[in-house]
C-alpha cells in the first residue's frame, strides 16, 4: 500500500508561486524546492513579473503547456516572451493587456487558446480584451491551431502589426469592432502556399471569409489572406492603402475573390487607391441600419452602430437582437418600412433572399423617458417657436392639437423630438381634454405665447 501511494510528479500539478517583485521567479521557486525548471508543465504566478522572469521560463521551462499569469500586475506580455515554446497549449493573463509583444508567441504551433482574466478556455479561439491597443509583429505566426479571433470588444485598438498573424492555416473567423481606428500591417493575415502538382497551381488554406468593419482605416500590403475568396467592406468610403495592397492576389492569375460593398458606394471605391484593382470583382449589397435612442444592435458577437451596414447570406435567415442601453427599451424595428415581429427578449429574424434595404431600429432615450413621467396635458414649444398641445403620448406617438390645423394628430415621436426645442409648460392640476380645451382655450393660450 505505500509504495502505491506517492505523490504525483511535478510536471502532472499546477505549480503555484507568488512572486513579489520584478526579477523574483526563481528565488520563489527554489522556495518551494523546485529546481528542475524543465520539468514544469503548469504554471500560475501571482503578484508580478519582470523581463528576467519570461526569460526563465522562456529558456528554461522547456515542457510548459499551461502557463497563468492572470493573477499578475503586468498590462504587456514582452517581445519574445514565449517565441518557439512549442509545448505550450494555453497561456492565461490578466484582463487589462494594452500590448502583445512582437514574436511573443512566434512558432507556438501546439497554442491551443489565450484568456485574459476570467474567460474560459475555448479551443482555438482568442477573445481579446477592451484595453488591448497594439499586437506586435509576429506576435501569433504560425500558431496553426489558432480558428477564431475576436476584437469586438477593443475600442482602443490602433495597430495589428506586420505578420502578427501570419500563417494561420486552420483560422476561420476574425471580428472586428464596430467603431475606431485600425491598421492592418503588412502581411498581418497573410498565408503560405503549397504547391500541388496534380493541378500545377500554388493552393492557399486560412481564412475564407472576412468583414472590415468602418474601424478598420488603413491596410498595408499583403496584409489580407491569399486564401480568401470573400471579403464585406462596410464602410462607404474605402480604408485607405496603397496601391499594391492587393497584389498578392493576382500573382497566380486573376483571383476568385468576391468584394461587397454598401449600396451606391462603387464609384468611390473605383477611383480609390488599391481598391480600384479589385473594382471588377466587387458588388453592391448590404442592408443600412438607422438606430434611434439609445441601444444597438448585435449579431453574435457583432455590434451594429447607426450608420453601420450588415451583410447577409441571400440563401439563409438572419438573426438579430436589438439591445436597449441605459433603461431604455425597444420600440419598433422595421425592414424598409414594413414593421418586423420581435421577440421578448429583441431577437428578429431577416428572412431568406434579403441582401439589401434599410432596417430602422428605433429605442426610447432619455427624453421619452422623461416625458412618459410628465402628467398630461401639456404644451410644447417647438424648434420652430411654433407651440402644440399635448394631449397623451406613448412609445411610439405623440397625440397633439397643433393651433395651425383644424384636427388633433398623432406624430410619431422620433418626429416629435426631433423638432422639439426641450421645453415643456406643465400644469398643476390635471382634467379631463375636453374639460380643459374648454375651461382655458387652449388655442388662445397659444396665440398669446406667438404674440
Amino acid at each position: 500500500l505505500l509504495a502505491t501511494f506517492m505523490a504525483a510528479p511535478l510536471s502532472a500539478q499546477v505549480l503555484t508561486v507568488q512572486v513579489d517583485s520584478e526579477g523574483g521567479l526563481w528565488d520563489a521557486l527554489e522556495a518551494q524546492g523546485v529546481t528542475n525548471f524543465a520539468g514544469i508543465k503548469q504554471l500560475k504566478v501571482t503578484g508580478t513579473m519582470g523581463n528576467s522572469d519570461f526569460l526563465l521560463i522562456k529558456n528554461q521551462m522547456t515542457a510548459l503547456e499551461n502557463i497563468d499569469l492572470s493573477g499578475t500586475a503586468i498590462t504587456e506580455v514582452p517581445n519574445n516572451a514565449f517565441q518557439n515554446k512549442e509545448t505550450l497549449k494555453v497561456a492565461r493573463f490578466p484582463k487589462n493587456i494594452t500590448r502583445i509583444g512582437g514574436q511573443s508567441f512566434e512558432y507556438c504551433t501546439a497554442l491551443e487558446s489565450v484568456t485574459f482574466g476570467d474567460q474560459a478556455v475555448v479551443a482555438g479561439k482568442i477573445v481579446y480584451p477592451a484595453t488591448l491597443r497594439y499586437v506586435d509583429y509576429n506576435a501569433f505566426y504560425s500558431c496553426r491551431l489558432l480558428t477564431n479571433l475576436n476584437f469586438t470588444a477593443c475600442a482602443g485598438l490602433e495597430y495589428l502589426s506586420r505578420s502578427a498573424f501570419y500563417n494561420l492555416p486552420n483560422l476561420k473567423e476574425v471580428l472586428f469592432p464596430s467603431q475606431g481606428r485600425i491598421s492592418l500591417g503588412w502581411s498581418c493575415f497573410d498565408v503560405e502556399g503549397t504547391w500541388d502538382e496534380e493541378t500545377q497551381q500554388w493552393i492557399y488554406k486560412g481564412l475564407e471569409k472576412i468583414t472590415l468593419t468602418p474601424a478598420i482605416t488603413w491596410l498595408n500590403g499583403n496584409c489580407l489572406p491569399r486564401s480568401l475568396n470573400t471579403m464585406y467592406v462596410e464602410s462607404s468610403t474605402p480604408p485607405s492603402c496603397d496601391n499594391y495592397v492587393f497584389n498578392h492576389f493576382f500573382k497566380n492569375g486573376n483571383p476568385s475573390i468576391k468584394v461587397y460593398i454598401p449600396k451606391g458606394s462603387k464609384r468611390n471605391y473605383a477611383i480609390a487607391d488599391g481598391w480600384s484593382r479589385l473594382y471588377t470583382y466587387m458588388e453592391e449589397m448590404g442592408i443600412q441600419i438607422n438606430i434611434s435612442g439609445y441601444g444597438t444592435l448585435q449579431r453574435n458577437s457583432a455590434a451594429y452602430a447607426n450608420g453601420s451596414v450588415i451583410y447577409t447570406e441571400a440563401g439563409s435567415a438572419t438573426t438579430l437582437k436589438a439591445v436597449a442601453e441605459g433603461g431604455n427599451s425597444l420600440v419598433s424595428v422595421t425592414l424598409d418600412g414594413s414593421a418586423v415581429s420581435v421577440a421578448a427578449d429583441g431577437t428578429f429574424t431577416i428572412p431568406a433572399g434579403t441582401t439589401t434595404g434599410t432596417l430602422t431600429v428605433t429605442f426610447t432615450d432619455p427624453q421619452t423617458n422623461e416625458m412618459r413621467e410628465i402628467e398630461y396635458p401639456a404644451i410644447a414649444r417647438m424648434n420652430d417657436g411654433a407651440y402644440i398641445a399635448i394631449g397623451s403620448m406613448n412609445e411610439e406617438v405623440i397625440l397633439a392639437i397643433d393651433p395651425r390645423e383644424t384636427k388633433p394628430k398623432a406624430i410619431p415621436m422620433k418626429e416629435f423630438l426631433e423638432s422639439w426645442s426641450n421645453e415643456l409648460m406643465i400644469f398643476s392640476a390635471s382634467f379631463s381634454w375636453a374639460y380643459f380645451k374648454k375651461q382655458y382655450n387652449v388655442d388662445k393660450i397659444i396665440s398669446s405665447f406667438d404674440q
